[in-house]
């Protein structure tokens, strides 16, 4: 027959802390906070990756450093910032016009 312990499982699954912090009974300020900073660099992640499909570099490195700012073990943020540094590098060796 079917299980009747009380466990629900969520019908999105569980994506990464955000997912966790909703499925807890209580919610303490600091899960806000983490939910709050986590949609907020999101958000910001967003907008770099566009940035930077565009080159416009410099500006999606400060989102990227806004989102490190936030959250220091963001899972993208410093990967993606690393490559396009690398990429900005590059463009200067190569020099504008070309």
């Amino acid at each position: 027959g079917a299980r009747h312990d009380g466990s629900t499982v969520s019908p999105h699954g569980y994506r990464g802390l955000t997912a966790s912090a909703f499925s807890l009974p209580w919610r303490s300020a600091k899960d806000a906070q983490l939910i709050t900073r986590d949609k907020l660099t999101d958000s910001y992640h967003r907008q770099a990756m566009q940035l930077f499909r565009k080159q416009e570099l410099d500006e999606a490195i400060g989102y990227w450093n806004k989102i490190i700012e936030l959250n220091p073990n963001h899972s993208l943020a410093p990967g993606y910032k690393a490559r396009a540094l690398e990429m900005k590098q590059q463009l200067q060796k190569i020099g504008p016009g070309s």
